[in-house]
Formats: structure tokens, sequence, C-alpha cells
């Protein structure tokens, strides 16, 4: 630290100018009659008070272990609310995420910022929120659509009713996933929906497409999904992830 004379200041020197400047603005904001402060004073309190907060930054903190000071507020911010409230939050994000899904007019500029807050308070030291809603996303997308699948058993809907299902659910899904923040949330929602709805049932594709073919306008929506792997256990990745 330095002085207005450009001469080297101590932590206790520097600290102590702080405390007097302090003291000295109480009595400015209580009306006592004091010296206003001059800009040049106004200036050399800026910058010890800069100096100080880079010295915590750049040696105390490190030295001692401690969270930086932009990581610190979203720490404990983290620890004392969202940490108590996030089931209720997370709870209220999904509920609004299948009302959404049901047709129903939800605030999507909400979700997202509710979304981007868990990433935002995903730094050093503290829960990553966002990570762990996603888990909790996908696990209850692969509930659902396999209980939406279970309707459109093969032996109810034909191989050509039951794509056209799929290709629309898969279509708005995507457009509903531009509210997830991640990118890589999209990706992985729709591989999880792909693998519930085509690839885990891979083999009654196959027999029912042997045994009523498929007709001639839905040749097209058929080769949409062809290069999916009919592999069921090719999908293990996928189907280990619905399962958490």
């Amino acid at each position: 630290m330095k002085s207005e004379m450009n001469t080297p200041l101590t932590l206790e020197e520097g600290l102590k100018k702080i405390e007097d400047a302090i003291a000295r603005k109480r009595l400015i904001s209580d009306a006592q009659c004091v010296t206003p402060f001059t800009t040049a004073e106004n200036m050399l309190i800026y910058e010890l008070i800069y100096k100080f907060f880079e010295f915590l930054d750049r040696f105390y903190a490190p030295r001692k272990g401690l969270l930086l000071l932009a990581d610190a507020p979203k720490h404990y911010y983290g620890n004392q609310v969202c940490e108590r409230l996030y089931g209720k939050i997370q709870e209220a994000a999904i509920s609004l995420i299948i009302e959404d899904r049901e047709g129903k007019d939800i605030d999507r500029n909400l979700l997202k910022a509710v979304l981007c807050l868990f990433i935002g308070l995903g730094g050093k030291g503290t829960t990553n929120y966002y990570e762990k809603f996603e888990q909790i996303m996908l696990a209850e997308t692969a509930a659902y659509y396999s209980e939406l699948s279970m309707e459109w058993w093969f032996w109810r809907d034909s191989l050509t009713s039951y794509l056209r299902k799929v290709d629309w659910c898969l279509v708005q899904e995507e457009a509903r996933a531009e509210v997830y923040p991640c990118k890589t949330t999209k990706t992985k929602l729709l591989e999880v929906m792909k693998y519930i709805l085509l690839e885990r049932n891979a083999k009654r594709w196959a027999q029912k497409q042997k045994a009523n073919g498929v007709a001639a306008e839905d040749q097209e929506l058929l080769s949409k999904y062809a290069s999916l792997s009919l592999d069921i256990g090719s999908s293990a990745s996928v189907a280990t992830a619905t399962d958490h």
C-alpha cells in the first residue's frame, strides 16, 4: 500500500487509515460538523481499499486455504439458502417442465432464470446444483416416456402410428429444451427419449416391421430413425443413466 506521498504503508497502517475514513464517513452521514472528503482523499481511500482486497485474494486467502472473495458469497448463499430450499425449488422446476410437456402455459423465462441460478452457484466450493437437477430431470423424463410408451404398446398401435407419435414428442421436446442453459442437457434429454421410446423396444420394432410392413408414406419417417442402433445392448450407457 502507498500513501498520497507515494510512501509505502504497512498493512496495519493502511487498515488504520481505512478505519479512520469509515469513522469520518459516519460522522458526515450523521450531519456532524466534519470537513467533507476531498477528491484526492476519496481516491486515496479507494486505492487503499482496492489494495487491501487485492492482498486478501492474492496472498491471504490462498495461504489460509480460504475461498476467494468472488466465490465466498456464492458458497455461503448456497450453503445457507439453496441447500435448505433446493428440494422445493427443484420440485417446482420439475413440475413446470411436466406442465409444459402436457400443454399447459408456463413461464419459461422463470424456469430458465432458476436453472441459470443453479449454474451460477456451481463455483468453487459449492454443490453443483444444476448437475443434480439435470440428473433428476432426466430420470423423470425416462419415467414419463416409459409410461407413455406403455400406452402405445405395439399390439395397440401400428408401427407407423407409433413412429408418428414418437416423432411428434421428439420435435416438441427438442423445442422445449431450448430453456436449458447447457446445450449438452438437450442432447442428453433426446438420447434418453430415443432410448426409452425406440431402442429399448428394438426387437419389437423389427418384429412389427416384418409382420405388418410399413406404409409407403412412412418410409421417410422410418429412415429418419434407421441410424439408431437396434441392438439393445448398445444402449447400455443410456439405460444406466435413466436408472439413476
